[in-house]
């Protein structure tokens, strides 16, 4: 027979908040990501080299790769956040905090 500890053990009531834990930074780097995105992305294009206003296919390929290259510079810190949340809980500030003085903004690139 199985007591009502054991059985906690082996049935966790399931609760909700650690699954939202790193909402706030998914949703920086997801807003905050396509704008970069979409205003590298413009300016490239209106400034791309004639020779490449000729061939579409290129001019988009290096304008869509040089574009989320620099967005996931810009926003690689807030995944970092999101995924030591959704590991660790705690709070966006705080953590933030503790990673920055662990290892300064090099922490923030380094990943979980």
């Amino acid at each position: 027979q199985v007591g009502g500890a054991q059985w906690a053990l082996l049935w966790p009531r399931p609760q909700l908040a650690p699954l939202y834990s790193g909402l706030g930074p998914a949703l920086l780097r997801s807003a905050g990501g396509m704008a970069i995105w979409l205003s590298t992305r413009n300016g490239l294009e209106r400034s791309a080299p004639e020779s490449l206003q000729r061939s579409p296919w290129a001019r988009d390929w290096l304008v869509g790769m040089a574009s989320t290259a620099l967005t996931d510079a810009c926003t690689f810190p807030l995944d970092t956040l999101k995924k030591n949340l959704q590991a660790d809980g705690g709070s966006f500030p705080a953590l933030a905090r503790r990673l920055l003085l662990r290892g300064g903004w090099p922490r923030l690139y380094s990943g979980y």
